[in-house]
């Protein structure tokens, strides 16, 4: 499902995020999490370059937030049913 986000230069007329999860194909149980990233700052090629430096900030962004879920579920289970530490 896309979700858009704030915070970006006005130039920015349009960004999303799409989250996909699917089951990995060679075992059956694990799930592959990708993530997709689209910027829209128009067609002329100074709006396209200004797309394409913010999808690039974006990009890492999003490698940070895969390695943090990553991390989080390879972590022990150490939360309650609500999500807080214990």
């Amino acid at each position: 499902m896309p979700t858009g986000f704030a915070g970006l230069p006005p130039v920015v007329k349009s960004a999303t995020n799409e989250w996909r999860l699917r089951v990995d194909p060679a075992d059956g149980e694990r799930t592959i999490v990708t993530l997709a990233t689209d910027v829209d700052c128009g067609p002329r090629p100074p709006q396209q370059l200004i797309a394409r430096l913010v999808g690039n900030r974006l990009a890492k962004a999003s490698d940070v937030m895969l390695a943090g879920l990553a991390d989080h579920l390879a972590a022990p289970n150490t939360s309650d049913s609500k999500g807080t530490p214990t």
